[in-house]
């Protein structure tokens, strides 16, 4: 019989063990052997690093992920200040709209999905948007925009990153888990009668900003009046945990009431900013726009063309009034569209 080859041994890198070279191990993260034992010990911490370092370079945030913010303008340019145009009231900016569009995706991998949306919306010397988990989706994300004007979101924002995304199997309209709210800052309301004027006009019309916005839904967007009233919990006198009912539109405007509940259609929870919930989200970008061209309409229209006298005689905040003034707008002509489709005349 031929004369066996004479087996070649070596040491393990890690514990020392003399292992024949045939029984040793290599891997993908350097050249070192290993016997069998070590190799899984190794490969495993290898892997849990490369997923902590995945994590941490997703272009995903968590929920509770918060950038100082980039004030977008008319003319494209961007600054960490907002804009003060109003000489009588130092202390007012334009109306900047900063929106939350949630999305599930589908074949393609969440992360892929992400970085395409940064890739194309954001540029290489400035944010637009930042992408965040959100609790109630199953496998999505939500596309958060930095706070902008309406001049902004109309010519320079690069609406190809949402739309693309329909290639990639993602949905939104179509998901029940998805919504679409929109943030309009405090600071730009003139005063507490504009701010009353403005949630007024949108809860005593709540079947028709419905039927616009495209989305019933009362545990994320409830426009319920007495649920926007009566959500302040607070204690008695007694120490009893008690739902306060004593409260108006106009001390919500004033700040001298209060809720606690955040679901409802126009949510006052945030210090700077006033939330619009009631929207239903899309991956097309008019959709988009349409509801950013409303919150716009609203807020110029309920301090312009809502005097006491107008607001007095019961016509000025009906919708059919509101819809009317839009129709005559020419910046507004996405809007007045599509509420002559979604909303009976």
């Amino acid at each position: 019989m031929p004369a066996s080859e004479e087996e070649t041994y070596i040491d393990c890198y890690n514990c020392g063990e003399s292992i024949c070279q045939d029984d040793a191990f290599s891997n993908d993260w350097d050249t070192d052997y290993r016997c069998g034992v070590c190799h899984d010990d190794f490969v495993c911490e290898m892997e849990e690093q490369q997923n902590e370092e995945d994590e941490d370079n997703s272009p995903i945030n968590c929920y509770s992920y918060k950038p100082s913010a980039i004030f977008l303008n008319d003319d494209g340019h961007k600054s960490y200040y907002a804009t003060q145009p109003y000489s009588d009231n130092a202390y007012r900016t334009s109306l900047y709209m900063g929106f939350e569009l949630e999305l599930e995706t589908g074949r393609f991998p969440r992360t892929d999905c992400a970085q395409f949306v940064l890739d194309t919306i954001n540029t290489e010397t400035n944010d637009i948007v930042y992408i965040k988990e959100d609790g109630s989706l199953e496998n999505g994300f939500e596309i958060v925009s930095h706070p902008m004007t309406l001049g902004f979101a109309m010519e320079h924002f690069a609406w190809d990153g949402i739309s693309g995304l329909i290639k990639r199997g993602c949905k939104s309209w179509d998901a029940g888990t998805c919504g679409l709210h929109v943030h309009l800052s405090r600071s730009a309301f003139r005063d507490e009668k504009h701010l009353f004027k403005f949630f007024k006009l949108l809860l005593d019309n709540a079947p028709d900003v419905k039927r616009f916005a495209g989305r019933d839904s009362e545990r994320w967007a409830n426009f319920d009046k007495n649920y926007f009233l009566n959500a302040w919990n607070d204690y008695d006198v007694d120490g009893n945990w008690v739902t306060r009912t004593s409260t108006s539109l106009m001390k919500h405007a004033k700040n001298e009431s209060r809720n606690d509940n955040r679901y409802c259609a126009v949510n006052l929870q945030n210090r700077h900013t006033v939330e619009l919930r009631f929207f239903k989200p899309s991956l097309n970008p008019k959709t988009v726009q349409s509801a950013l061209q409303f919150c716009d309409a609203v807020f110029n229209y309920t301090e312009t063309e809502c005097d006491t006298k107008k607001v007095m005689s019961g016509n000025a905040l009906a919708f059919r009034s509101f819809r009317s003034w839009v129709a005559t707008q020419e910046r507004y002509s996405l809007l007045s569209t599509r509420i002559a489709e979604r909303c009976e005349n």
